[in-house]
């Protein structure tokens, strides 16, 4: 991927996030914060028990809060990435998001829309602006 597309993701995700917003109900609201730069969301989701199976799933969730333009831009995608998705899948999505940003194996199952987060995996202090919102869902999920 081309680095004006990698900006161009990011841009249009950090000026137009997914669900950018407090939403007027809610079930679960968590905190995600980059304690190395300030940057924090808080995340709100719905969770609804699928009638289908045993499981439950992502009915709805949103963000809000103030970061860069990177953090903002990886929470909106993984946020899109797992709406209306089981817990089992949410889960499966984030784990694979942060091997892949923690891992030089460029092999790893990832979603192309989360690939343009990758080349920041070698940069330290952005690396934590790519993972902490994931990790903090990724936590909630495994409670």
């Amino acid at each position: 991927m081309d680095q004006n597309l990698y900006r161009k993701i990011i841009l249009e995700h950090n000026e137009s996030a997914f669900h950018f917003e407090r939403p007027d109900t809610f079930d679960v609201e968590l905190n995600a914060q980059n304690q190395s730069c300030g940057d924090s969301f808080d995340i709100y989701l719905s969770i609804k028990k699928d009638p289908g199976t045993e499981g439950s799933y992502i009915e709805d969730i949103h963000f809000t809060g103030s970061g860069c333009a990177l953090s903002k831009a990886v929470t909106s995608i993984l946020l899109k990435k797992i709406y209306r998705k089981s817990l089992i899948e949410a889960k499966t999505v984030i784990k694979d998001y942060i091997s892949a940003m923690s891992s030089d194996d460029n092999t790893l199952p990832i979603d192309d829309e989360l690939l343009v987060f990758i080349p920041f995996r070698d940069k330290t202090s952005r690396k934590e602006c790519c993972l902490f919102s994931a990790s903090t869902i990724l936590k909630y999920l495994e409670s």
